[in-house]
C-alpha cells in the first residue's frame, strides 16, 4: 500500500473516539440529522449481504455485526478493508465469533492483494457504507472505487452502500453540519451529487438502484439485475 491519502478524516477514527463512533454516528446523527434511521441501513444489509462478504470502510463493525450475529461462523467467510488500523482492529475484535480476515488498502488503488496473492472475484457481497462522503474528491475520482471493488465479486455479486449527500431532501440542519464537517476534514462531500455518484456506478455495474433518504444515498450495483 503506497501512501497516497484516501482521507483527512483518519485522524478521527482513533481508539478513543471510535469508543463513541456507534452512538454518535447511528443512535444520533444518522437519524437526527441525516434523517435515516438505523433499521433501513440494516435491512440493506440483511438483504445483500451473503456468505463470502466484504466490509470495506468498517467504522466499529455496527452494521455488519448487527446483521449477521445470527449466522454460524462456519457459514460466514468476512473479510474487513479500512485504511484504518483503529477501526480494523476494533472490528475485527468486535466480529472475533466469525475469524475475520484483514486488508489494510486504500480503496483507490489497485490491484487489492492480501499477501502474494490478488483478492480477485473472491466476494458475493460487498458493503460500503458512510465512507465514501470521508474519501477526497468528486465521484469523477472517488468512483474509481468502484471499479477497484468490482475486481473482487463474482459474476454474480452485489456492491451495496450509502453516502451522505447535501440534497433538496436534506434537513436545514444537515447542510449546516456537512459544511462543517467538510471544514473540520472529516467530511469531503461539497462537490457530491447524487446524479454523479450514478454515473460513476454505471461506468462500472451494468445494473444500478438508487435510493435518496433525506441526506442519504443509498446505491445498490451489479451486474446482474437486482
Amino acid at each position: 500500500m503506497s501512501n497516497q491519502i484516501i482521507s483527512n478524516a483518519q485522524v478521527y477514527f482513533n481508539p478513543i473516539l471510535l469508543g463513541c463512533y456507534d452512538f454518535t454516528v447511528y443512535r444520533f446523527v444518522s437519524r437526527f440529522i441525516w434523517g435515516c434511521k438505523n433499521e433501513i441501513l440494516l435491512q440493506r444489509y440483511r438483504q445483500f449481504v451473503q456468505t463470502k462478504h466484504l466490509e470495506v470502510g468498517v467504522g466499529t463493525g455496527y452494521l455488519i455485526e448487527k446483521s449477521i450475529k445470527g449466522y454460524q461462523k462456519e457459514n460466514m467467510r468476512l473479510t474487513l478493508m479500512d485504511l484504518s488500523v483503529a477501526c480494523l482492529d476494533k472490528a475485527s475484535k468486535r466480529l472475533e465469533k466469525f475469524n475475520p480476515s484483514k486488508i489494510r488498502h486504500n480503496i483507490l488503488e489497485a490491484p487489492i492483494k492480501k499477501g502474494q496473492q490478488e483478492e480477485e472475484k473472491q466476494f458475493n457481497s460487498i458493503g460500503i457504507n458512510y465512507v465514501l462522503h470521508c474519501v477526497n474528491g468528486d465521484f469523477k475520482e472517488k468512483g474509481i472505487a468502484f471499479g477497484n471493488l468490482k475486481k473482487l465479486l463474482n459474476e454474480n455479486g452485489v456492491l451495496f452502500g450509502s453516502t451522505v449527500i447535501a440534497n433538496k431532501q436534506s434537513l436545514i440542519v444537515a447542510k449546516l453540519f456537512i459544511r462543517v464537517l467538510n471544514v473540520i476534514g472529516l467530511f469531503n462531500n461539497n462537490n457530491d451529487k447524487v446524479n454523479d455518484l450514478e454515473v460513476a456506478l454505471n461506468t462500472h455495474f451494468k445494473f444500478v438502484k438508487v435510493q435518496v433518504v433525506s441526506s442519504v444515498v443509498m446505491f445498490v450495483a451489479s451486474d446482474c439485475e437486482v
